[in-house]
């Protein structure tokens, strides 16, 4: 089962990525050599023109990108945001991408019929085998602050079949959550904001039941965070991986910093000591990750908002912990932090109109192997 789905992420990775996504500009990485000089200097990742922004998606939060496996050579791509509603919080929609580059997209709708309330940014990731077809929502009880989740199957014209609501154990937070599901197991991990602003995570593995099964819960020693710790994870091998944390640090300053775990089928993660990012990474919200080089090798992409204002810039993180950037991220902006999908950069874009924000996609963080373009 790991196989398979590690065969379906290294098709979809080698891809030329379709037009599928939001206010979307298509972005594509050209990596360079780590030990190049030209790699401290030049930028790795090459942005497309911004398209959207994606119809009818306005929201005042981070909204959330899921691709949604069929198969060994198709996955929809979805994309979550939290839409304007009665108290007490927003309902959670979504639409599937048709086409990028014709900004077509399938009509919203929203999970559990809009039944859950949130007043934080959602968070989703695919669960089950390479052609499951589901994909699971996690997010900030609105009334309650816990920390839920609801697994939805993909079903005719794009729209999801949701199983219920379920709690994450023991996990509740003043943000929302991040969730990642490593590249070679059936895992899912979450991270959030716990008391005191520490970082904690839990491992969880789908069950015959639907739903998912459970370990106990954990903490990154010695990390706080201001927001929303993104989790990514970088594949080292056919069977191996890291997985980065990463987030914003309390405080004036916006550092950034990270920290790694190997990749895990046991149910619980055994993290490094935090790493700080160059003091010239510094932000106001939530950061987001990726791997983009070849079958979701190094380098790390780290996505962050300016420390005041909505400009967004990005640093690489390379296998042997060198940083290159920051570079600016061009023709999107955020306030809220973004979202990102392999090939594709998501966020809440202020736009023309200040009032009005809406999600836009910039297509983007794919690695190209050299002389394939």
């Amino acid at each position: 089962m790991p196989g398979a789905r590690k065969s379906a992420r290294r098709a979809l990775a080698r891809a030329v990525f379709p037009a599928t996504g939001i206010l979307a500009a298509i972005c594509l990485a050209a990596q360079l050599p780590a030990t190049s000089a030209a790699a401290a200097t030049a930028p790795p990742v090459k942005w497309s023109p911004r398209l959207g922004p994606v119809p009818g998606a306005k929201t005042s939060t981070a909204p959330a990108l899921a691709d949604v496996r069929l198969g060994t050579h198709r996955s929809d791509l979805f994309l979550f945001w939290t839409a304007p509603s009665d108290p007490p919080g927003f309902k959670i929609s979504y639409a599937r991408s048709i086409s990028l580059r014709k900004d077509t997209w399938s009509a919203p709708a929203q999970v559990l019929s809009g039944k859950v309330r949130t007043r934080s940014r959602p968070a989703a990731a695919p669960i089950g085998s390479a052609t499951s077809g589901q994909v699971i929502v996690v997010w900030r009880d609105a009334a309650s602050s816990r920390i839920l989740y609801s697994i939805g199957h993909e079903d005719k014209g794009g729209v999801l079949r949701w199983l219920g609501v379920q709690a994450v154990p023991g996990a509740a937070s003043s943000v929302g959550p991040a969730v990642l599901q490593p590249l070679h197991s059936d895992a899912i991990v979450v991270t959030w904001r716990g008391a005191g602003g520490a970082v904690d995570d839990i491992v969880g593995f789908p069950s015959a039941s639907g739903l998912v099964k459970w370990a106990t819960g954990g903490a990154i020693p010695l990390a706080t965070t201001a927001s929303t710790p993104a989790i990514a994870e970088v594949s080292t091998g056919s069977e191996s991986g890291r997985i980065f944390a990463v987030w914003q640090v309390p405080g004036s300053t916006g550092r950034v910093q990270f920290a790694i775990a190997a990749d895990t089928a046991q149910g619980a993660l055994k993290w490094s000591v935090p790493r700080a990012l160059p003091p010239a990474v510094s932000t106001g919200a939530a950061p987001s990750a990726i791997a983009i080089g070849q079958d979701s090798a190094f380098p790390l992409l780290v996505v962050y908002r300016a420390r005041h204002g909505s400009a967004l810039s990005y640093v690489t993180l390379a296998s042997g912990g060198r940083v290159a950037g920051p570079f600016s991220v061009p023709h999107i902006r955020s306030f809220n932090g973004t979202a990102i999908s392999p090939g594709l950069l998501a966020a809440e874009d202020p736009g023309d109109v200040f009032y009005e924000p809406f999600v836009r996609v910039c297509a983007g963080c794919r690695a190209v192997t050299p002389g394939s373009r």
